[in-house]
């Protein structure tokens, strides 16, 4: 058997797989809700909101005392608050930038919480809401005083976590590595039970995990935050850490298994999300089973069903062959082909959406390919995990993604072998193709050098690394537009695009405005080069930008009755932004409502 690859080399900050913090936007937010839920004398507030009678909670209720009347403690004691659970408040707050911004700092949008507020421009309310009090609070100022008060709870919370090696034996079961970093923040305020669950990809190629842990009853100090069915969550989620490059990497094998019409579920939005959700979750029912319970696994194997996931018992009668056979499938990544075999084909020539896409005239063959791994680190862990899974397979579709990995990394004589042999196994591919034109032939010698990967301008990536006048223009800009005025929303704007004319988001914003304000031929002259700077990057923000701009433009086109040109958009909307978008379904209706 050849050698395993090296693993890459794990980053300092990776060094340590479990960490442990107190947040402070969770903690602003509990602490509103605390005064708000005082302000309504105990009435029914927030779902699953805790207020524990420990030292902390009490220092809150004292030094907020002079806030309790303050609008934003007001807007919170509102009825329409009332349904907001705090465990997707902190879905939200922690991509979220630190206080007191509290601007979109990550690729995944907070767009979602607007359906629990009321619409985009109450979910704006409610964040400015949380800056203002945060200014007028000092409360930054309570918290580094007082966070140590919660020392106790997080040492034990800390404890009770790592008294299970949940890394260890999740490595253990798949052979292979985590590859991730796993944050537990502590909350006084939030049911333990009910916490949020994060999951990015990390620049470096890491999965950035993050679960939300608080107390379990309304009991006094210290608090207890584990409770039975803990271990099913952090095993799912560890999960990420450890299978979703290699979902990634199959995903052209996943996409052509997806059904056609295929009903989103209430939690999972999209085919590869559904089929990701599927791979961790029955690894997570096989390890509650063998280290826990097979009763325990049982009761959350009927959980995830309820919630959607119609192959998990399929799946967990599967994985026994590879829990009898590990010399045959040292990995999990060996016996990824034998689960998606349990997947139901759809009928022939009906996959919804291929990552192929031979059809689009636009496509970025070799960066397409190269998806979801944009950064260069990303793309060498990427790497470690085709050769170590194409020692035992000639999957096509993985010595594809190899060879355009090797030749963004400059690897160019080695992709153009890896394409040579994907030509062997399915001739005419076009995605090799464009990487033998791209590197050259290899019976030609060394071929030319990969072409160098564009750097994203300031701002691109980061909104933090923008001029401050820009950001500031586009920010008074955008509150002008939430209030109603667009006149002197669209002055902002104009006014930013004079110092910044290629800047793409104030692009789009001044488009919104012009197309509001029936100046339809403004609107698409700036849909069109915000479209054309953010196809310059390749990059994940900058794609899901270019898509949002393409959806706006299309509803120009509905409105001047260009009917096709408005498909054309949605079509290439899907095609371009990732697909965990959120709004992928409401294109995706769209779309069909044009027929």
């Amino acid at each position: 058997m050849p050698v395993s690859p090296s693993k890459p080399k794990r980053t300092p900050a990776a060094a340590s797989k479990l960490q442990f913090s107190v947040d402070p936007r969770l903690e602003l937010d509990g602490v509103m809700e605390l005064l708000a839920w005082d302000l309504t004398k105990n009435k029914a507030h927030a779902v699953d909101f805790m207020h524990p009678d420990i030292e902390y909670v009490r220092a809150a209720r004292k030094y907020f005392a002079p806030y309790k009347d303050h609008p934003a403690i007001k807007h919170r004691a509102l009825a329409s608050s009332r349904a907001f659970d705090l465990g997707q408040r902190g879905q939200g707050l922690m991509r979220l930038s630190p206080l007191p911004e509290l601007k979109p700092h990550s690729q995944i949008s907070i767009a979602f919480l607007a359906h629990y507020v009321g619409g985009d421009a109450e979910l704006e309310k409610w964040l400015q809401h949380m800056r203002d009090f945060a200014i007028d609070s000092k409360f930054m100022e309570f918290f580094d005083k007082n966070v140590h008060l919660l020392d106790t709870d997080l040492a034990k919370m800390k404890a009770d976590i790592e008294a299970t090696d949940y890394i260890g034996k999740i490595e253990a079961y798949c052979g292979l590595p985590f590859e991730g970093r796993y944050l537990f923040v502590l909350s006084p305020f939030i049911s333990s039970d009910t916490g949020a669950n994060i999951v990015q990809r990390g620049e470096d190629g890491l999965a950035d995990i993050i679960s939300v842990l608080g107390p379990v009853e309304h009991t006094a100090g210290p608090i207890a935050t584990t409770y039975h069915r803990l271990h099913a969550r952090i095993w799912h989620e560890a999960a990420h850490g450890v299978l979703d490059n290699v979902t990634e990497l199959f995903g052209e094998d996943i996409a052509r298994k997806q059904p056609p019409q295929k009903k989103a579920t209430r939690e999972y939005q999209n085919w590869m999300h559904h089929v990701r959700e599927h791979m961790v979750r029955s690894v997570m029912l096989r390890l509650v089973a063998l280290e826990i319970s097979a009763a325990l696994s049982d009761q959350e194997l009927q959980h995830e069903e309820d919630c959607g996931l119609p192959y998990l018992r399929d799946f967990k009668k599967r994985i026994a062959e590879y829990e009898k056979d590990r010399k045959k499938y040292p990995t999990f990544a060996d016996f990824y082909p034998r689960l998606l075999d349990v997947l139901p084909a759809p009928p022939k020539g009906k996959a919804a959406r291929p990552l192929d896409r031979e059809g689009d005239p636009y496509r970025d063959w070799i960066t397409e390919n190269a998806m979801p791994f944009y950064t260069e680190r990303q793309r060498v862990r990427a790497l470690w995990y085709l050769d170590l899974m194409l020692q035992r397979s000639k999957n096509p579709g993985l010595l594809l993604k190899r060879a355009c990995l090797k030749h963004l990394l400059g690897r160019t004589q080695e992709a153009v072998k890896d394409a040579e042999a994907v030509l062997a196994l399915r001739p005419k591919d076009e995605g090799a193709l464009q990487v033998l034109k791209g590197g050259g032939s290899s019976s030609k010698g060394t071929g030319t050098p990969a072409p160098a990967v564009e750097k994203a301008p300031a701002g691109r990536e980061d909104p933090y690394e923008r001029p401050a006048d820009l950001r500031r223009l586009n920010e008074e800009g955008m509150k002008l537009y939430l209030k109603g005025g667009h006149a002197a929303a669209l002055k902002k704007f104009e006014a930013a695009l004079k110092s910044a004319p290629e800047d793409a988001e104030t692009l789009v914003n001044a488009a919104v405005v012009y197309g509001e304000t029936a100046q339809d031929a403004k609107a698409l002259a700036a849909y069109e080069k915000a479209i054309e700077r953010c196809l310059a990057v390749p990059s994940p923000q900058s794609r899901t930008t270019a898509a949002a701009a393409m959806t706006s433009r299309a509803t120009l086109h509905e409105r001047a009755k260009d009917l096709k040109a408005a498909r054309a958009d949605l079509e290439r909307a899907l095609q371009l932004a990732p697909m965990e978008w959120d709004q992928r379904p409401a294109i995706e209706k769209r779309l069909k409502g044009l027929g």
